[in-house]
């Protein structure tokens, strides 16, 4: 899957690089390219490592799980799926009291061919429970 946005694109664009915790906008927007986009198994791993507390639960359709190699997993499987594809959000992440949800959408030469949603509750700047919809 391509995404512009992404950190294999511009590794400067790190979270944390300096000091402050990045806005939800931008951590699902990462989250969508570096982690859950990415071919690349030490994009995704440094994605996570910036984005999500260590602990975290990921809700999909085959539950949930906790902790970092759960995500990472979960992560693989919806790159591996979105291959050869574009995803791009179809509209600005919105959300507030720590709630926040990007809808996405995968295209193939501008054929939409997959869509969902991913919703996230972000404490302290970090995702702590996050679900991964499809359409």
């Amino acid at each position: 899957m391509t995404f512009a946005g992404s950190i294999a694109a511009n590794p400067d664009r790190a979270a944390g690089t300096d000091g402050d915790a990045l806005p939800p906008a931008d951590i699902l927007q990462r989250n969508l390219s570096d982690l859950f986009g990415s071919p690349y198994p030490q994009v995704r791993e440094r994605a996570f490592d910036e984005l999500w507390r260590p602990n975290a639960v990921i809700y999909h359709d085959e539950g949930g799980r906790a902790g970092k190699q759960n995500v990472l997993d979960a992560a693989e499987r919806f790159a591996s799926r979105m291959e050869g594809l574009t995803c791009s959000p179809l509209w600005p992440v919105s959300g507030h009291n720590d709630l926040h949800i990007l809808r996405w959408i995968a295209h193939n030469r501008g054929t939409p061919v997959a869509s969902g949603c991913q919703i996230a509750f972000i404490v302290e700047g970090r995702i702590h429970a996050f679900y991964m919809i499809d359409d």
